[in-house]
């Protein structure tokens, strides 16, 4: 089931190594295994083949002939060379000091039903030093890359820079991780017209892993873990195209099978650059349709479901100057906290921005810089790390800018953690006076337990609201209105019947109003009762309380 080309060390510590030089070329075919099949599913049975324990360079070629169900390990100074053949279930790892050209040809699963996990190139070893190159219309599917992971240590050892470059019409989807762990440094470019990229994610100096949790609706996605490595480098130019998160339908409906969760797209960055020239053009989010596919040529283009995570430069040359833009995705600068340069503007259409306050301290919170920014509409959501000094006072500015422009159909919403606190949208500054919320008032989470603030305890625990059943149909929702002793919140009743489309309950009798304000330090506590409606024939309903 393997094969292995090794050499023994030499009696003579001066002699050289041994080297090995393996070709396939003429329509031949080299193979490692069979394609199996158990029940529903099919796994090749992938064999391997090693060259290891060699120092002068070693050679691998496959030309004009065909290579499958193989895992090829090859150790440090090896050049691995694939001319206008045929790949199917190969994956590769190459060490230190070596080299990869795919040029023409196919590197592909034999068909998508067939596969169960992305093929995978890891090139870089302990060292560094490696090129790989996909070129001349090599047509590259479902194959996750890895290069220049660095090692770790304090200091680190030595590792060099490690080139990916895809050119001439080539085609590759996958996902890429650059330099994302330990000391690693790699650089990739992306060239050609008629060169096309589709990732699942993009991972340059760091890597983002979702998670997932359980809620009402079922399992749901709550966010991601970043861990930052290395640096890294992507320059995307000569009309080219990058889409991160939506090659399903742009590139050959080549798809990844389904797995347990969904994985959001997302470029997630450490210290890392990104350019684009005024031919090409970058896309992460998750489109139904190649067409709608929202490429802005000189632009990096943050579209729905999409994510921009960590710390970097993005470098552009668009014709309105707008080089990174947020079109319905999210952006979250740092590592709590860190930053994002944008060589040029920076628009926001639509979506998310989240920005992180870790203290009040120069550096202390996430920050855009750009030459100018432009916030025409979506969400700014400001939060508190956990290592935030609950209480204290805050001003620090969020964007650093020549030109700042947030227009006031922008919804601004602020970490209750940050006690009562303002945003100025003229200069971007978050002012904060000390909250005189203890930490004892946070729950085991480290979060700011809200309606325990608002329905203080009566008698040794909190009165939460209840919902009693009327016999004769519909039930009554009761709470408690208490003074709050964190300033004034302002509370609505809702009800769903899918806890998708919630309706307003009326609170107060006398004016029909949907919400009652609870004063800080106010009147004597009362009790509140709502009906909720009731229909012949209802199974459910829910109800909800909202604290703001």
């Amino acid at each position: 089931y393997s094969f292995t080309a090794s050499s023994l060390e030499p009696a003579d510590p001066l002699a050289d190594w041994d080297h090995y030089n393996l070709s396939v070329t003429n329509g031949a075919t080299l193979r490692g295994g069979s394609l199996q099949t158990y029940g529903e599913y099919s796994y090749p049975a992938a064999h391997t083949l090693r060259i290891m324990d060699h120092a002068n360079p070693s050679t691998f070629a496959v030309t004009n002939s065909t290579a499958d169900y193989l895992n090829l390990m090859l150790d440090d100074k090896v050049d691995l060379d694939f001319t206008n053949s045929s790949l199917r279930h190969v994956s590769c790892t190459i060490g230190a000091d070596s080299s990869l050209t795919v040029s023409g040809g196919s590197w592909r699963p034999e068909n998508a039903a067939s596969m169960t996990n992305p093929e995978s190139l890891i090139a870089g070893g302990e060292g560094g030093n490696t090129q790989v190159n996909l070129t001349a219309g090599a047509a590259v599917h479902e194959l996750d890359v890895s290069i220049g992971q660095g090692p770790y240590g304090d200091p680190p050892p030595p590792f060099g820079l490690c080139t990916l470059t895809v050119d001439g019409g080539t085609v590759w989807t996958g996902s890429l991780s650059a330099a994302s762990t330990g000391a690693g440094q790699a650089s990739v470019s992306i060239s050609g017209i008629d060169t096309n990229v589709g990732l699942q994610n993009l991972n340059l100096g760091a890597t983002a892993y979702p998670n997932f949790t359980q809620g009402m609706t079922g399992t749901v996605f709550a966010g991601f873990d970043t861990m930052p490595g290395g640096t890294a480098n992507l320059s995307v130019t000569s009309g080219s195209r990058v889409s991160v998160g939506c090659y399903t339908d742009a590139f050959g409906g080549w798809q990844r099978p389904d797995s347990f969760f969904p994985d959001p797209p997302r470029a997630v960055l450490n210290d890392s650059n990104v350019t684009t020239d005024a031919t090409s053009a970058i896309f992460v989010g998750d489109v139904s349709s190649a067409v709608a596919l929202d490429y802005r040529n000189g632009a990096l283009v943050i579209g729905p479901e999409g994510y921009l995570l960590g710390t970097g430069t993005i470098t552009g040359a668009a014709a309105d100057g707008n080089d990174l833009v947020n079109a319905g995705g999210v952006i979250a600068p740092g590592f709590s906290p860190g930053q994002i340069d944008v060589d040029g503007n920076f628009l926001m259409e639509s979506g998310t921005l989240n920005m992180e306050i870790d203290s009040n301290d120069p550096g202390g919170a996430d920050k855009i810089v750009a030459d100018q920014i432009s916030i025409l509409s979506g969400t700014i959501k400001i939060v508190s790390t956990l290592n935030f000094d609950v209480g204290s006072a805050v001003s620090i500015d969020l964007f650093e800018t020549a030109s700042l422009n947030i227009d006031p159909a922008v919804i601004v919403e602020i970490d209750p953690l940050l006690g009562p606190a303002t945003f100025d949208r003229q200069t971007g500054i978050l002012t904060a006076a000390a909250s005189g919320i203890r930490r004892d008032d946070l729950n085991a989470n480290g979060v700011l337990d809200v309606l325990d603030a608002v329905l203080p305890a009566s008698g040794s625990s909190v009165e939460r609201p209840t919902i009693t059943s009327n016999p004769t149909g519909g039930s009554v929702y009761t709470f408690r209105r208490l003074d709050s002793s964190i300033g004034p919140r302002i509370v609505t009743v809702q009800w769903s019947q899918d806890l998708t489309n919630w309706t307003d309950i009326p609170i107060d009798a006398n004016n029909n109003l949907p919400e009652v304000q609870i004063q800080e330090n106010g009147s004597d506590p009362d009790r509140i009762q709502v009906t909720l409606p009731y229909t012949v024939g209802q199974t459910r309903i829910f109800a909800r309380l909202r604290v703001e």
